[in-house]
């Protein structure tokens, strides 16, 4: 499960869950591109967008609150959430993520109820430690070790 996050003109911060998160290696000059879908319905993505940039995380198996907080339309989805700038656009990354990725956003395409967003990867990290958390069939799951 990944959440968009972006501080806010009037100095808040802005997040939504995201679903169909992935990444394509570009083969020209702009380097590796990401994709994620948005409601067109979203009240957080205008806002979101008018930085130009995002930072989304990739959130670990113990954040199932997080990812639950964040699906709630209108509600204080930062109350107890801890932060720290992605290093190319400042924009918030959650702690204890699973990974982060650094976003300037290129492109915009309506599909249907929602929007296909596309962004070059400015930087991007890991854990290297923590299993990601899986929503799969109506519940969450982690991967099992190796």
């Amino acid at each position: 499960m990944t959440v968009s996050m972006r501080g806010d003109p009037a100095g808040g911060i802005l997040g939504l869950l995201l679903r169909g998160f992935g990444t394509s290696v570009a083969m020209t000059l702009v380097g590796m591109l990401v994709s994620f879908l948005v409601a067109t319905t979203s009240t957080s993505w205008p806002a979101i967008r008018a930085w130009g940039g995002v930072s989304v995380s990739v959130l670990s198996h113990d954040q199932q609150h997080l990812c639950r907080s964040f699906a709630v339309s209108g509600a204080d989805k930062f109350a107890d959430v801890a932060w720290t700038p992605a290093p190319r656009t400042g924009a918030p990354r959650v702690a204890g993520a699973h990974a982060w990725v650094d976003i300037e956003l290129k492109r915009e395409v309506p599909l249907g109820d929602h929007l296909l967003i596309v962004g070059q990867t400015m930087a991007l990290n890991t854990s290297g430690s923590r299993s990601p958390l899986l929503f799969y069939r109506g519940s969450y799951h982690r991967l099992a070790p190796t």
